[in-house]
């Protein structure tokens, strides 16, 4: 009978280390990592750029998690779009736009709103709100069109026409 309460009593105390482990430990502290990039940096007008924000949960403790995504993106030259996304990746997820420049210039894409996050504890779950605001720089450059002028037309049109008379001439 001795044999058996040594294994329960060690058990026991065991199960009660891990317990107070739990309850007493300190609430997760989770990192939001945010990157913003703009892929290509330089484009053409007309062209295309993509607006893209990396949002990494990481946490030392617990299991922390992305609860509530609402963002805006904006171009940079008067455009913007309200992204509010139904589904979603908790812990790893890659939120997009793609703009279309119509103009030349130097332009200054940006990101703004909010992520909410949840950091469940041994007792409550704890919710968190990160502000976002990040921008990044996008050089538009004019498309070079090669299509001349009129008066250069003419011009070339007028020195052709001479050459031809010139060639054309009988020989005396």
């Amino acid at each position: 009978m001795l044999r058996l309460r040594a294994p329960w009593r060690v058990m026991t105390v065991s199960s009660l280390a891990i317990g107070l482990t739990v309850m007493i430990s300190p609430p997760a502290q989770a990192t939001l990592l945010m990157d913003f990039s703009v892929t290509p940096s330089s484009i053409a007008t007309g062209g295309s750029a993509l607006l893209d924000l990396h949002v990494t949960t990481q946490v030392r403790y617990s299991g922390s998690f992305i609860e509530d995504v609402s963002l805006t993106f904006s171009s940079g030259d008067g455009q913007s779009f309200a992204f509010v996304p139904a589904l979603f990746d908790s812990h790893d997820q890659h939120f997009q736009h793609q703009f279309t420049y119509s103009n030349p210039g130097v332009f200054f894409p940006s990101v703004t709103g909010g992520i909410d996050e949840a950091e469940p504890t041994a007792s409550s779950i704890l919710h968190a709100h990160w502000d976002v605001s990040l921008s990044s720089r996008l050089a538009g450059t004019s498309s070079s069109s090669t299509i001349p002028e009129p008066s250069a037309i003419l011009l070339f049109s007028a020195g052709l026409a001479v050459l031809a008379g010139v060639t054309n001439q009988p020989t005396r």
